[in-house]
């Protein structure tokens, strides 16, 4: 019986040994000890005690090494996500200050004495720089490596964003009409008419390409931005809010009332972004509005 007690000691301080190295191979030899018509009922006991103990540490060191695995993950997540937030502010902000230069440069054209002329250069001067701060905010994003998706540059989900956006943009046209009937009807209006198509100048022809372009400048890159680095649960909100409160800051140079104007447009505009994260369906809208408006005779 001593010669067994002195084999069973030996067994599971070897198998202890074992487990303080994270082995835990061989731990169901020690139940050999645990026949109680060879062993006495101490040794039995302790053996039981001293497996069940085995299990439980392995069980905890496989929980221990499967959350740092799981935290590993999270942190290369976490470093991706840091990354791509340093991206975006870096887009956001050089398209913000581009976007002021933009409107600090065509308030300074206002000061032209001749009218022809300042319409003119204006025109010209404003879609050269659009085109400038459009070249450059993609050279920022693909350098960035981010997705163009991020930016609205995607055909996820185009034919409902046209759909909604028809839709949006025929209520639109109903109100702004509306609106128009009853400034002339109770002479608010310098114009007497509702429609003329004849408002319609060659400039108007470049609006096809100037639409998209705001949009992707201003839904896609500014409020694209500031949807994913804004917090809390009403950050869309503020994203929204925020792009209309600069795209419509960046039309006071032609009037305080087309600022406005763009304000209201851009909320509409907002909101069916953030409802199909593309620029398709926007531009579609904006083009449509802004011809119509001029078809109005508002801000002619």
């Amino acid at each position: 019986m001593e010669t067994n007690l002195d084999d069973a000691l030996q067994s599971i301080t070897k198998q202890a040994d074992l487990i303080c190295h994270g082995n835990y191979e061989n731990t169901d030899e020690i139940y050999q000890f645990s026949n109680p018509e060879k062993y006495p009922e101490s040794l039995v006991n302790f053996v039981e005690a001293f497996g069940f103990m085995a299990v439980k540490l392995e069980a905890r060191e496989m929980h221990l090494e499967n959350t740092i695995e799981e935290l590993k993950i999270k942190n290369v997540q976490l470093e991706d996500s840091i990354t791509r937030h340093n991206h975006l502010n870096f887009v956001f902000m050089n398209t913000v200050v581009l976007l002021s230069f933009f409107s600090f440069v065509l308030a300074l054209l206002k000061t032209q004495s001749d009218t022809v002329s300042k319409i003119a250069t204006t025109f010209v001067v404003s879609r050269v720089i659009e085109f400038a701060i459009l070249a450059s905010s993609i050279l920022l994003i693909v350098r960035s490596k981010l997705p163009l998706s991020n930016f609205g540059l995607s055909l996820k989900n185009w034919p409902r964003a046209v759909k909604e956006s028809l839709y949006a943009t025929a209520v639109a046209v109903f109100c702004c009409t509306l609106l128009k009937v009853l400034m002339v009807q109770f002479n608010l209006s310098e114009s007497t008419y509702i429609v003329r198509f004849s408002n319609l100048e060659w400039s108007f022809a470049f609006y096809i390409l100037v639409a998209p372009l705001q949009e992707f400048l201003g839904r896609g890159v500014v409020q694209g931005t500031l949807q994913r680095i804004v917090p809390g649960k009403y950050g869309w909100l503020m994203a929204i809010l925020l792009t209309s409160l600069v795209f419509g800051t960046l039309h006071l140079y032609i009037s305080t009332s087309f600022a406005l104007a763009s304000l209201v447009g851009s909320f509409l505009w907002g909101w069916l972004y953030l409802r199909h994260e593309t620029i398709v369906g926007v531009s579609i809208s904006h083009f449509i509005i802004g011809i119509w408006m001029g078809v109005l005779g508002f801000f002619i």
